[in-house]
C-alpha cells in the first residue's frame, strides 16, 4: 500500500505472512476454490474457528462466504517487484504455522532497506489467540521507536 498510495508508514508488522513474492501460495489458491465441506476442512487447519463454529451449518452459511472471498482476493494477487521499503518491518509468526516456513521468510528482505525483524511464538497460524503478548510487545517496542 505503501508504494502504491505513496504515503510511508512509519513502521509495518507483518503476522502469519509469507514474503510478498511467494503470493499467492498454491495452498492459498487451492483453498480459494473449495466450497462446504472443503473448505470447511482446511479452515480446521489453520485454526482460528472454533469446532462448533465449523460444524453449525447456518453459521458456516453467513461466515464461509466471506472468508472464501478473503482467500480469493490473496490468490489473485500477483507480485511485482518494487523499490524496498525504507521503514522498519517486524515479522511476526507462530512457530507451528502449516502455512508459514522459517525459509518463506527470507524473501522479506529483498523487500526492506533494513534486515526485518522476525519473532516467532509458540503456537500456529492464530498464535496470538493464546499468546497475545507476542504482538503487542513487537507493536510496542515498534511504537516506542517512532520519532515523536
Amino acid at each position: 500500500m505503501a508504494r502504491r498510495l505513496g504515503d510511508r508508514p512509519a513502521h509495518l508488522i507483518a503476522s502469519g505472512c509469507v514474503a510478498p513474492s511467494l503470493h499467492p501460495t498454491p495452498r492459498m489458491v487451492e483453498v480459494a476454490g473449495l466450497d462446504g465441506q472443503g473448505l470447511t476442512d482446511a479452515l480446521a487447519v489453520y485454526g482460528g474457528l472454533r469446532p462448533e463454529i465449523l460444524a453449525d451449518p447456518e453459521l458456516q452459511e453467513f461466515i464461509l462466504p466471506d472468508i472464501r472471498d478473503d482467500f480469493k482476493m490473496v490468490a489473485e494477487y500477483r507480485y511485482r517487484p518494487a523499490e524496498a521499503l525504507p521503514f522498519g518491518v517486524s515479522l511476526v509468526n507462530g512457530t507451528d504455522d502449516p502455512l508459514v516456513r522459517p525459509d518463506d521468510l527470507a524473501d522479506w528482505t529483498r523487500e526492506c532497506v533494513n534486515e526485518p525483524e522476525t519473532h516467532w511464538s509458540e503456537g500456529g497460524h492464530f498464535y496470538f489467540e493464546n499468546h497475545p503478548e507476542a504482538v503487542t510487545e513487537v507493536i510496542r517496542r515498534a511504537a516506542e521507536a517512532l520519532p515523536v
